[in-house]
Parts: structure tokens; sequence; C-alpha cells
């Protein structure tokens, strides 16, 4: 007697939502962002060394992490590549990516439910925007 979300599709499946770590049988690719984030500065570039992060997932889950940027906010979102972040083996990424503005995605393939409890970016000030 709970309400539930179900979807349909055209091929005549009927769906139910949050539910399970599948979609139809295959393995769903979820994400997370935090987008444009100018850390009180908008004048000011930054740059990102790595970011520090608490997953609270099964070992050896493998979140893939994105470090963005933008010059301008009006401008689109650059993404870096992908960069590997093992649960139980890694305590941070390094990467180096600088802008007026920087965003943060972590993505996996869901092969069970996890959650980024927390995620600290190592950030020095890189000068005036041009």
């Amino acid at each position: 007697a709970s309400k539930r979300v179900m979807m349909a599709s055209t091929d005549t499946g009927l769906y139910l939502a949050d539910v399970g770590i599948s979609f139809a049988g295959s393995p769903m690719t979820v994400s997370v962002e935090h987008a444009s984030m100018d850390f009180g500065a908008q004048d000011r570039v930054k740059l990102c060394k790595g970011i520090r992060m608490r997953v609270d997932a099964m070992q050896d889950t493998i979140i893939r992490v994105y470090v963005g940027y933008q010059d301008d906010i009006d401008d689109g979102i650059m993404w870096g590549d992908p960069l590997p972040f093992i649960v139980g083996t890694d305590k941070k990424v390094d990467c180096l990516v600088s802008g007026a503005y920087l965003s943060f995605k972590f993505e996996s393939i869901a092969q069970a439910p996890w959650r980024i409890s927390q995620f600290e970016p190592d950030i020095v000030d890189a000068g005036e925007v041009l």
C-alpha cells in the first residue's frame, strides 16, 4: 500500500524505481557532482592539486573522480580525464586543474550502494583572473 514510482518503456516493460542496483538486469552508471564552486573568490584562479575522500562502500569499489574548471561562470565546464579512487586502498586522488570555478564529479558503475561522506579538495590560490 506504499506509494512507488513506476516507469514504462516503449518495449512494453515496466520498471520499479529506487529498487536494487541494476536497471533491467544491467549495472547502472551512477554519479553525483558539485559544479561551479568559486570558494568565495570569483576573481581568483584556484589550483586544485588533489582531493581527499571518505567513501562508504564495499572494499575495492572504484569511483571515477572528475575535476572540471571554468574561467567564467557562463562557460561550459571543461572536465579532465577520470581519476580512479579505489575504496579501501586510496585516501586521495592527485590532479592539477586550475580555473576561477572548479567542479567535482564522482561516478561509478554500481555494484553495490556507495556514499561519499566527505571530500576535501587541496586548493591553492593561483592568482587573479585575467
